[in-house]
């Protein structure tokens, strides 16, 4: 690659006749001048500097990436300008985002999961989620028990072993019923966010729904979730997570770069960065006094004034991304860093509002038009997802290009570790993107967008440009809840109701499309190609026979409960300790009565015997067996 391009050139390589200041030759590693595609000369010095520069040129050349991985929370396929050379239009300009998915590669067909939390499994993992029994319908939910494998390392845990220094901000979701399931005993040098689904922007506490005024969230509770390494983070209550989670990104680059002053000591341990947003998960806040302040940029759009607090969400998170590739710019890491970019599952749609129009959770304000469906659907607006590489590492021949060939969020595994010259011990499922893009490895034939119950029901597979669902493509009715006909159809710029909703006469249980034919799965070709339905069925099969892991248990279990954690939505299996019922606040005190004692929810008495606890007198006290 060329090491220091002229002004408004792109990177090139021996053989490209564009202009570029200095050149390390692949096969020789000689430096070299270079001037419309002819050898002046080769650089030869006496002199300490000039020996010393060749030599850090070269080591430069030759370094390991630094890796900046991009999730973006609920991110629909037309909530950003990211996919405008896809033709896919939208009201929510990100120039930032725009022109670095258009300066890289953008991925066309990439796939993620229907929800949050096994969509981040995968990624961490590099194993589907139905290979490690992360396949949830409704995500890993707080005091629950699910996590990834213990027995296999993440791709933090690979890259660390391999010299990376590695850090993570922003949101979890991977499990956390024990501190050995938390980023910091993952991999994650540092960490600094949450670990469950969902928190308030401001609080930083569980969130739920707007309140009718339409100027403030309800917290769900007392617990905190937001945490620092180990340490609950009490005092980053009140400041918007956004800005608090690109001040720590920012801090975490320079104190990386300060340690690591020379290109020597960069090449041997280069960074990982995991920046995971909590943009534009709900609850729909944007910054300002009360969370519903609309940005400029989205004053009068269309979809009200949901629409444009979310829009105000996603502009103000490309503001940060700018603020972020400027200090790796600044700090001289922008050249040898891969930036992989992707959405957790596609948008949430406002398929439910409440009396004022506002969305009841979990819905939200996303568009995935002309895409079908909604996040927690599998259709494509629950699953194709926005996804881009882009940075000063990713190989010249791939800027500026599409990538039409099918991609996984498990690819993003693979495609880092080989970046970053190492492999997992044991076999993972995805596929390096930059070898299948280059044409040096075999692409994608077909993707398990989801198994579930070993492919009996909510279950999708993409092959060539077909797909099959088997058992449902809406999460809550094939577990019995009729409500989710309403993510079943059409929806654009955070609209309610549908602009169309789903045909008439549709099988509901199984579906094949022709997305070739048909990209927005208007057409359901089950009953007239029995042949696809075959071929469907087979891919099925054959990912099941690969391997498939039970689900986990995704039950909240009581120990969990914040009253046993200081407040806190904490690890709960390594302890619990019982403490005065005072001190748990009861989780709703109605008040202290004549005898002195709390009258308390009555939740709460079987969740402090499940601890162990013994009742002393009345409910007022708890204490350890």
């Amino acid at each position: 690659s060329c090491l220091s391009p002229r002004p408004n050139q792109n990177q090139v390589t021996v053989g490209h006749c564009q202009k570029c200041d200095i050149i390390v030759h692949p096969k020789s590693q000689h430096v070299k001048c270079i001037r419309s595609c002819q050898t002046i000369a080769t650089l030869i010095s006496a002199q300490m500097r000039v020996v010393g520069t060749i030599l850090a040129l070269v080591v430069a050349a030759s370094a390991k990436p630094h890796i900046l991985l991009f999730v973006i929370d609920d991110l629909g396929w037309s909530d950003s300008t990211m996919n405008t050379k896809l033709g896919v239009p939208s009201e929510i300009h990100t120039p930032v985002l725009q022109r670095m998915a258009e300066e890289g590669m953008i991925l066309a067909e990439h796939y993620v999961q229907p929800v949050c939390s096994p969509t981040r499994t995968a990624l961490q993992s590099g194993r589907y989620p139905f290979r490690i029994g992360t396949q949830h319908v409704q995500t890993i939910q707080i005091m629950a028990e699910p996590h990834l494998p213990r027995d296999r390392l993440t791709i933090a845990e690979v890259l660390q072993k391999s010299g990376y220094k590695t850090a993570m901000v922003g949101k979890w979701h991977c499990g956390y019923a024990s501190w050995a399931d938390t980023p910091k005993f993952r991999g994650y040098s540092s960490f600094y966010g949450y670990f469950s689904g969902s928190i308030d922007h401001f609080t930083k506490k569980g969130a739920d729904a707007a309140t009718a005024n339409h100027t403030s969230l309800q917290p769900l509770g007392g617990g905190l979730d937001f945490w620092e390494n180990t340490t609950a983070a009490w005092s980053q209550q009140g400041p918007y997570s956004l800005d608090l989670y690109t001040d720590i990104a920012i801090g975490t680059v320079r104190e990386y770069a300060a340690a690591h002053p020379t290109a020597e000591a960069r090449a041997t341990s280069p960074l990982l960065l995991a920046f995971m947003h909590q943009t534009a998960h709900e609850p729909i806040e944007s910054r300002g006094d009360n969370g519903m302040e609309v940005d400029a940029r989205c004053a009068g759009g269309p979809g009200g004034l949901w629409r444009q607090v979310f829009c105000s969400m996603v502009v103000q998170m490309d503001d940060s991304t700018a603020t972020l590739r400027d200090a790796y710019t600044e700090l001289g890491l922008w050249d040898n860093t891969l930036m992989l970019v992707s959405t957790d599952n596609g948008g949430m749609v406002r398929y439910s509002v409440g009396s004022y129009g506002e969305p009841t959770t979990p819905a939200s304000a996303g568009n995935n038009w002309p895409l079908r469906g909604s996040k927690m659907t599998l259709f494509e607006g629950g699953v194709h997802g926005v996804a881009f590489l882009s940075g000063g590492a990713l190989p010249p021949a791939l800027c500026r290009t599409v990538y039409h060939g099918l991609t996984h969020i498990v690819d993003f595994t693979a495609t880092i570790a080989t970046a970053a010259g190492t492999t997992f011990p044991d076999p993972i499922d995805g596929v390096d993107i930059l070898a299948a893009a280059l044409g040096k490895a075999s692409a994608r034939e077909a993707v398990p967008i989801n198994i579930f119950d070993y492919g009996a029901k909510y279950t999708a597979i993409r092959w060539k440009n077909f797909k099959i669902i088997v058992g449902g493509a809406l999460a809550f009715k094939a577990f019995g809840n009729l409500d989710a006909n309403r993510t079943n159809g059409w929806f654009a710029n955070g609209s309610n109701p549908a602009v169309e909703g789903a045909p008439a006469g549709e099988s509901e249980s199984l579906y094949v499309f022709d997305l070739d034919a048909d990209p927005t799965e208007h057409h359901d070709l089950s009953k007239e190609r029995p042949d696809l339905v075959a071929e469907g069925r087979a891919q099925l099969k054959g990912f099941i026979n690969g391997g498939y892991q039970p689900i986990q248990v995704n039950e909240p279990n009581p120990l969990g409960a914040y009253l046993f954690h200081n407040d806190t939505w904490a690890p709960f299996m390594d302890t619990v300790e019982c403490v005065d019922a005072q001190q748990l606040h009861c989780g709703a005190v109605r008040g202290r009565g004549a005898d002195g004692c709390f009258e308390c929810v009555l939740l709460h008495q079987p969740v402090l015997e499940a601890a162990g606890c013994k009742e002393l007198g009345s409910l007022s006290m708890w204490c350890a067996p």
